[in-house]
């Protein structure tokens, strides 16, 4: 079915503000090099920037379900794009520690915002038959944001002076998420005026709701795919976020090599998914688990501690993605097969979950690499990738 001007720019506007999502994320973890020295930040101070990025992330995510629900989409979503053009603004513009605060919590304010209104604004419009394939694409278009960002960033600061104008891009691409969804505003106004009409959720619901969340955190397997989802996320985000910082400090790349590798990471992520998708599914998904987490242990290990080579770091860090690719997705299948009658609040909970985590380990690699260096901040991931073998081990499912 032919799809109508108006939700071409829903999908526009979901498909562009995945792309600026993954884009703005993987620009920043290639620039924390060149930002921790024009700036003079120890690690200490990066780590609790990107867990301030962390922390806003979560609180966002968790007001932002609420706001949709309760008052003019279109306004909540476009107050949160714009954050991120804001962000790029205030990065472009820092001069400080505290203008790097600023920025980077309202660049996570604008990319929650995305991660949370693009599945509400699609789950609006009730036109059968849409909704799983655009979520697959933009899903992907994350993606190509992830591996976008560093190409990008790289050739900028090939002069390292113009570092800056990695910036103007973030500025310039979070334009048209927010040209989207404001040609697209009167159609989103309907659909959500439609949505509330149509909407009947009781005080009993709500009851609900919580029942069932008390009795998920007393059910020790969703503790453990929680811990096990917050454990790989931890990993795979500080990963991405201090590459750069570890090549170029500890193994001394340029800056503008140090900032193309986690292209590289993403790129394996992206085929891995592609590749491994049935993979689960065929093998059991406690046993796959079990596979690509002890993958991911040995090619981290590999990438952080033993490839010294720029050629033998790149190939670690390509099968590092292709390890992680389907750790996230197996486990939230899992969520979602053993807990469906209560998917959504476990899905809630998980996703908090992931956040603190996430958060916690940028703080703590960005202590220890400020105490005894970098090369031992990363060794966190280390640690971690190999407590997610233990945790995975415990699976009581096939």
């Amino acid at each position: 079915m032919k799809l109508t001007k108006e939700e071409l720019l829903e999908s526009s506007y979901a498909m562009s503000g995945y792309f600026i999502f993954g884009y703005t994320s993987l620009v920043i973890s290639s620039l924390l090099p060149i930002i921790e020295k024009n700036f003079s930040l120890p690690h200490s101070k990066t780590g609790i920037m990107l867990a301030t990025g962390s922390a806003v992330f979560l609180i966002t995510s968790l007001l932002i379900g609420y706001l949709l629900e309760k008052f003019d989409t279109f306004g909540i979503v476009l107050t949160g794009l714009l954050s991120t053009t804001f962000g790029g603004v205030m990065f472009l513009v820092s001069r400080g520690f505290p203008e790097l605060l600023a920025a980077i919590a309202l660049i996570n304010i604008g990319a929650a915002t995305v991660e949370v209104s693009v599945p509400f604004v699609i789950g609006l419009n009730e036109s059968k038959g849409k909704k799983g394939g655009i979520l697959n694409v933009v899903h992907s278009l994350f993606a190509l944001g992830a591996i976008s960002g560093p190409f990008i960033t790289s050739i900028i600061v090939k002069n390292p002076d113009n570092w800056k104008y990695s910036f103007l891009t973030i500025i310039a691409f979070s334009l048209i998420p927010i040209i989207s969804i404001t040609l697209a505003r009167t159609h989103v106004k309907d659909m959500f005026d439609n949505y509330k009409k149509n909407k009947q959720k009781s005080t009993e619901e709500k009851e609900k709701t919580l029942i069932e969340a008390f009795k998920l955190l007393k059910n020790k397997l969703f503790l453990l795919l929680i811990l096990g989802l917050a454990i790989y996320v931890g990993y795979e985000m500080s990963f991405s976020s201090w590459l750069s910082v570890f090549l170029y400090e500890h193994r001394g790349f340029t800056i503008d090599s140090a900032a193309l590798y986690p292209s590289f990471l993403w790129i394996g992520l992206f085929l891995g998914r592609l590749i491994f998708a049935k993979a689960a599914d065929i093998v059991g998904y406690k046993r796959w688990l079990i596979i690509v987490s002890t993958a991911s242990a040995i090619t981290t290990i590999s990438a952080v501690v033993a490839s010294t080579s720029a050629k033998s770091i790149l190939i670690s860090v390509l099968l590092t993605g292709l390890a992680y690719a389907t750790i996230y997705p197996v486990i939230q299948a899992i969520i979602i097969d053993k807990f469906r009658k209560s998917k959504g609040t476990a899905l809630g909970i998980t996703a908090a979950s992931t956040s603190i985590l996430s958060a916690f380990t940028n703080f703590t690699i960005g202590q220890l690499g400020s105490l005894f260096g970098i090369f031992a901040g990363l060794l966190t991931i280390v640690v971690l990738t190999i407590m997610e073998i233990v945790v995975v081990f415990y699976f009581e499912t096939e």
